[in-house]
């Protein structure tokens, strides 16, 4: 699913769509409290749009605006892969245009590590399905960011 300008920009205006209804796992994994799942969840088309909105979401809400544009494919059963591009705020543009990119792909990759739980929790609400493994990694010419989900095999 591909969110382009025009679809950011209503993201932005309109907000995110109402969630589905949701129920409550009293325990997920390793003993934390689980966020609420989408019951049922999400596949398909939706579960693609939804991954996409929520991967927007995150990105503006912690680096202060949206990708340029956002994409989110699955691959077989069980990688799914959300690509963003015009991901890199001014000040990182900047630092890059000095020969700094290393600086920004060191920041970058720190904080993604730091956030992952964020994204993992987002992907695993919507899809219903524990993600095995999360990469997120990121690349300076093109400016894009790239983040992968594997799922564990269904049951």
């Amino acid at each position: 699913m591909v969110l382009g300008r025009a679809t950011l920009n209503r993201y932005r205006t309109l907000g995110p769509h109402p969630p589905p209804r949701a129920r409550t796992n009293p325990e997920g994994r390793d003993g934390r409290p689980a966020m609420a799942a989408i019951d049922p969840p999400l596949h398909g088309e939706a579960l693609l749009l939804a991954v996409t909105e929520s991967m927007v979401a995150l990105h503006e809400r912690y680096h202060h605006r949206a990708p340029v544009s956002a994409r989110t494919q699955m691959l077989g059963d069980d990688l799914l892969a959300c690509v963003m591009a015009g991901v890199y705020t001014d000040v990182e543009k900047t630092m890059i245009e000095l020969q700094r990119g290393p600086i920004v792909q060191e920041t970058r990759s720190a904080f993604q590590n730091a956030m992952q739980r964020k994204f993992i929790d987002a992907v695993e609400r919507l899809s219903g399905r524990d993600v095995l493994a999360f990469i997120s990694n990121h690349h300076v010419g093109p400016d894009i960011e790239i983040e992968l989900f594997l799922f564990n095999k269904p049951v």
